[in-house]
């Protein structure tokens, strides 16, 4: 009986090495090649920097912060619909270089479509800001969380407006819209043509500047909506300015 358990336990050994090899040979480590990501606001098709002035319509227009936050951020692969992540969550901020383009290592291979929500999930909106590294996007750091609500502003949009064509007059008008809550998250997925090779794949979420003012979500009054910081008075404006800025973007390979 022991010396049966001995060749059964060779057979098993054999098998299992027989096993591994095969593995091996038919799933070989996938090559990474690097991925930017960036975001950039646009008006008429023309990027537009912060604090750059911009006519629209008969209004004079200045942005001067627009900071937004994208969560689960995945690739989708185009031969089997395998979903890559590239990271949970992102901090953008056209204001800053250094938070306006990110960079990754992902899987040589064709995509078809990239997928991120809008904000943060409800999960990540209850998360205490002081439990993160100053570094983490969600940190007190970077002051996207309110703390007499206790929950994340989503975007910070702002900026000056002024009705008779000149900024810098008594008739500016400053604009500040602040959307935060877990009724405004929302996933998003967008076609991308990409195939990853050895070297750097760019692509440029464009956010079109008109879509966030003249969206499905309705029109917005830059002059007399002009404020909202997602309290009860004007929910209606936060929720109509998050919901365009979804539609507001276009995904570019350059």
């Amino acid at each position: 009986m022991k010396f049966r358990s001995i060749i059964l336990a060779l057979i098993a050994a054999i098998a299992l090495t027989n096993c591994e090899k095969q593995q091996c040979e038919c799933d070989p480590p996938v090559e990474k090649g690097p991925l930017s990501l960036k975001f950039q606001l646009y008006k008429d098709g023309a990027p537009i920097a912060i604090q750059q002035k911009f006519a629209d319509d008969s209004l004079e227009v200045m942005v001067e912060r627009l900071k937004v936050y994208f969560s689960h951020i995945k690739l989708r692969k185009s031969s089997n619909n395998t979903l890559v992540s590239l990271t949970d969550v992102l901090l953008a901020d056209i204001s800053d270089p250094e938070l306006t383009t990110f960079h990754f290592s992902t899987d040589r291979v064709g995509y078809s479509s990239i997928l991120f929500g809008i904000g943060l999930d409800a999960n990540q909106n209850q998360m205490d800001p002081a439990t993160f590294p100053l570094d983490h996007p969600m940190s007190t750091f970077y002051g996207m969380h309110w703390g007499w609500a206790g929950l994340y502003k989503f975007m910070e949009l702002q900026g000056r407006s002024n009705p008779d064509g000149q900024l810098g007059t008594p008739t500016d008008v400053a604009f500040s819209y602040h959307p935060g809550n877990d009724a405004f998250y929302k996933q998003y997925e967008m076609a991308l043509n990409l195939t990853q090779g050895e070297d750097t794949s760019h692509v440029e979420v464009a956010i079109d500047y008109d879509t966030i003012f003249k969206g499905s979500a309705g029109d917005v009054n830059i002059l007399t909506e002009n404020q909202s910081h997602t309290t009860p008075s004007d929910y209606h404006i936060a929720e109509k300015i998050i919901f365009n800025f979804g539609e507001a973007l276009t995904i570019l390979v350059k």
